[in-house]
């Protein structure tokens, strides 16, 4: 007797997902095994505290270096303030 059309696929369907949901526990398993999310959390938690930290510490040395550049430092003269070579017209320091 002749299988009708739609029953010719069923038992390699069958079989299909029977391999796949053993693929699927196996993977499981593995997962488990390998830790889970546990150390996903911590490093999750960990990253949460010290990026914050790091970036204002990089943002202060950053704004640190732009005021020792944008503001002259307090002992010098008014003319070494405008000028970046020293005072105009100031003999220059013999070269060797």
């Amino acid at each position: 007797m002749a299988q009708p059309e739609h029953a010719k696929g069923r038992g390699i369907a069958w079989l299909a997902l029977l391999i796949a949901l053993v693929a699927l526990v196996l993977s499981i398993i593995a997962y488990q095994r390998t830790g889970g999310l546990r150390p996903l959390q911590q490093q999750v938690e960990r990253l949460r505290t010290e990026v914050p930290e790091r970036a204002r510490k990089e943002a202060a040395e950053a704004l640190g270096r732009l005021q020792e550049k944008l503001r002259p430092k307090p002992d010098a003269t008014p003319a070494e303030k405008a000028a970046p070579g020293g005072a105009p017209g100031a003999p220059q320091p013999a070269k060797p």
